[in-house]
């Protein structure tokens, strides 16, 4: 960069410093905002993760619901259910 300038060393190291001391402040602000950013997706990861939560739940209600419909009982396993037979192939 500085080889085709004229200036002095004393201007060129000048020069070198402003812009050093112009641009640390501008990375640490930029490192602030994105650390604000990061902060508050948090809150939206977990509301997102509530909500898939809650679908699948309703799958698994329905699920039940329709094998109760053709059965006239619930689907009873002894463990957590890993599928209705009919119904919902896997647990989600």
């Amino acid at each position: 960069m500085w080889t085709l300038a004229t200036w002095s060393k004393k201007a060129k190291i000048i020069i070198t410093v402003v812009l050093l001391a112009a641009i640390i402040p501008l990375i640490a602000i930029v490192g602030i905002l994105s650390s604000i950013v990061l902060v508050s997706m948090g809150g939206a990861r977990e509301t997102a993760r509530d909500a898939i939560r809650k679908a699948d739940m309703r799958q698994i209600i329905s699920a039940q619901e329709i094998y109760f419909d053709l059965n006239d009982q619930y689907y009873q396993s002894v463990n957590y259910p890993f599928s209705i037979p009919g119904m919902m192939p896997t647990t989600p």
